[in-house]
């Protein structure tokens, strides 16, 4: 599955999602936001940037620009980023 992830309009920038089945690759297109998997160190991530998350890998996404934008590619297509981006 390919995905364009966007900032929604609401006041929560946080979310916390679980890598179940194969991977999610995210590549950055514009803006910033940081990236948290399990409970290691937050990483910025900024345009051309590039992350890669492995089954079973809990992750966070935080405090991402309001003109934040990424592309998130699922290998096998059976996920999606819940309601806090589009």
């Amino acid at each position: 599955g390919v995905f364009i992830l966007r900032r929604a309009n609401r006041e929560t920038d946080n979310l916390s999602y679980r890598q179940d089945r194969g991977l999610s690759v995210f590549f950055i297109l514009q803006g910033t936001i940081k990236v948290q998997i399990e409970a290691e160190v937050d990483m910025l991530l900024a345009p051309a940037d590039c992350l890669v998350v492995p089954s079973g890998h809990v992750f966070s996404l935080k405090e991402a620009d309001h003109d934040f934008e990424a592309l998130q590619v699922i290998m096998p297509a059976q996920a999606r980023i819940k309601s806090e981006f589009n």
